[in-house]
């Protein structure tokens, strides 16, 4: 590693922000040649990395409540730059309460997604609920509000977060919409992003602007 890289080692700091994590890193060079790479996982999942060219900061979004996301910076080239892992641990969320719902009044029910796409629950069978599934499967949910609600164009941020029998983070995902287009006549129609590829047991959190709105239990068989 270049000299001067090691004399100067570039702190990591972590700032939450309208859901939003912002990472920097002072005290370092500005940028090696090649720039940056910086490498995290949140709860045991699999490492990612972003690649950053002539800045010194950069952002994830959205947060992921509940977590603890590990940090390490490297250069370019792949070389660790001393310091060690960063360690942030993310806001704590909240049951979901706003627009006259609140998460003790919303139910999810999974089910396996119809092959079409526009489908409501006119097109779901009894047979169609389920928290068992094969791999390569799709699964939904069909959420209801259980009361009166509020219509709003307020934007909402809806997060999937899927978590394996030992806690870990398999896979994050959100979507965004209006709150008001999210529901018809207290439902709402739910398509997950993905399920796991391997046979395990799961827990499914699901969460509206960073407060938990529900969680089911799944499992996915070969």
């Amino acid at each position: 590693m270049n000299a001067s890289l090691l004399q100067r080692t570039p702190s990591l700091s972590v700032s939450t922000e309208d859901n939003e994590l912002k990472i920097q890193w002072e005290g370092g060079n500005n940028s090696p040649d090649d720039g940056w790479i910086l490498q995290y996982s949140v709860d045991g999942s699999p490492v990612q990395q972003i690649q950053i060219e002539g800045s010194n900061t950069t952002s994830l979004y959205p947060v992921t409540p509940d977590c603890v996301y590990s940090f390490n910076l490297l250069t370019a080239k792949e070389e660790m730059v001393i310091g060690g892992s960063l360690h942030y641990t993310a806001p704590a969320s909240k049951p979901f309460s706003g627009y006259g719902a609140s998460a003790d009044r919303i139910s999810f029910n999974m089910c396996r997604t119809p092959s079409f796409t526009g489908w409501d629950r006119y097109d779901l069978s009894s047979s169609d609920y389920t928290t068992d599934f094969e791999v390569g499967e799709k699964a939904s949910f069909l959420v209801r509000l259980r009361n009166e609600y509020d219509t709003s164009p307020d934007n909402i941020v809806t997060q999937y977060v899927i978590r394996d029998e030992a806690g870990n983070i398999v896979s994050t995902a959100y979507e965004e919409g209006t709150w008001t287009s999210m529901w018809y006549r207290n439902y709402g129609e739910f398509d997950i992003p993905s399920l796991p590829s391997a046979e395990g047991k799961y827990k499914i959190s699901i969460y509206f602007n960073g407060d938990l709105a529900g969680e089911v239990n799944f499992t996915v068989s070969e």
